[in-house]
């Protein structure tokens, strides 16, 4: 769950507590306890591409932002709201109309949007369910995940209700993800899941999960069932999940796809906080995609850009692999030089499961390096630079190019 600083001095402190007062609980007055609570996010990025598209030309340098208030009211713990809105657009991307240009002509706010409203209710100890906009990110964000990373993010409409107690934890959730509703989507698609994680020891953490997502247009229903374990000890930590997604949709389509994934590190306890870590990652692809035999793992509302690379060539599986399945192995290695510093090289290496139709099997080599600073709480900065070495999958009939990528983020939050 999201945690939100409550603030309790200062001017600007002061004015924000009455705002979120005046949005969140009028109605509350005088009546009982409050708790209110507010956060703010601003959050400027610098990207320098050059078009990920393997050619000469398409280079672009942008910087994009976001921009967040929250406010959330809570009443005797035992329910509550929670508002939180987001602007998000590029530098200079206001519109000039005729001699105006778009520093004054552009005021109407296009990009401003609810990222999040909804209500709590806490009937029972270590019950909490909520109705409303919301971001959802189950374990790792390996098939529902919040995508953080984009400035817009990802939230859903729907209801969630987590129950922790000890060491268990269970956690289910209703989403309307699209509607037909007249004729805003051409079909209704829906999304619910099943999360339950036990806390065995240091050793051990587990988890399963069970997506069931349906489109009527379609005539889909298809389940995602699968396991994650994580846990470590004495400079030892690992990670293992699998996952498998069975199904049917109209025209005797059947789903029978996987995923499996297991990254081990290693890291030494001294000054510089030293680690290695060897990962692989399959995910399973279709043969003949002529038949109705759906064999490509489709990673659903997953969060990619943890796993496959910071040039986000595979965001979305299996539409960005052509179907054929990927396969992801490498390392990364990472020091801390300084106190508040961090920095890590990562390697990865693409390839299909099943072979293209001229018979190629290779996306490219990715190497990502990455160096993370945070002076202070709630203010951190980060550097990345990438490249993109491509394979025959990848290679554009004209001839092709290595990929470079950048790009600098400054995050404020509180």
């Amino acid at each position: 769950m999201k945690n939100h600083e409550t603030f309790s001095s200062g001017a600007l402190r002061t004015l924000l507590t009455a705002f979120a007062l005046l949005l969140a609980v009028p109605a509350f007055a005088g009546e009982g306890p409050v708790d209110v609570n507010l956060a703010l996010q601003y959050r400027p990025r610098l990207y320098i591409s050059q078009g990920k598209d393997f050619m000469e030309g398409g280079e672009f340098t942008v910087v994009k932002h976001r921009a967040r208030i929250g406010a959330g009211a809570t009443y005797d713990d035992k329910f509550g709201v929670y508002l939180e809105m987001q602007d998000v657009r590029n530098f200079g991307g206001e519109v000039g109309v005729g001699p105006i240009d778009g520093t004054l002509a552009d005021f109407s706010a296009d990009s401003f949007d609810l990222h999040q409203g909804y209500a709590r209710v806490m009937p029972m100890k270590g019950l909490e369910i909520r109705v409303g906009r919301q971001e959802i990110g189950i374990e790792n964000h390996r098939l529902i995940g919040t995508v953080g990373w984009l400035e817009q993010a990802r939230s859903f409409d729907g209801a969630r209700a987590v129950y922790s107690q000890g060491a268990l934890r269970v956690d289910g959730f209703y989403a309307r993800v699209a509607d037909d509703f007249m004729g805003a989507n051409p079909s209704d698609v829906d999304l619910g899941a099943v999360n339950v994680h036990y806390n065995v020891s240091d050793w051990a953490s587990l988890g399963g999960i069970a997506v069931l997502d349906a489109d009527d247009a379609a005539g889909r229903q298809r389940v995602t069932a699968g396991v994650i374990a994580t846990g470590g000890g004495s400079g030892i930590s690992y990670s293992a999940e699998g996952y498998y997604q069975m199904g049917s949709a109209d025209g005797d389509v059947s789903y029978a796809a996987y995923l499996a994934a297991l990254h081990l590190r290693y890291s030494l306890d001294s000054q510089l906080a030293p680690f290695f870590e060897l990962f692989g990652e399959v995910a399973s692809g279709d043969d003949d995609p002529g038949d109705t035999d759906m064999k490509s793992f489709d990673t659903l509302y997953a969060t990619n850009h943890k796993f496959y690379g910071e040039m986000d060539f595979f965001l979305n599986l299996p539409a960005h692999t052509g179907g054929l399945g990927l396969m992801d192995v490498g390392v990364q290695a990472g020091v801390s030089p300084l106190k508040r510093v961090a920095a890590k090289v990562t390697a990865h290496q693409f390839m299909s499961m099943e072979e293209s139709a001229a018979g190629d099997n290779l996306f490219g080599t990715e190497v990502d390096v990455r160096i993370d600073w945070k002076p202070y709480k709630k203010f951190k900065v980060d550097f990345v630079y990438a490249i993109f070495l491509p394979g025959e999958l990848f290679e554009p009939a004209s001839g092709s190019q290595a990929e470079h990528y950048a790009y600098t983020t400054l995050d404020v939050s509180f």
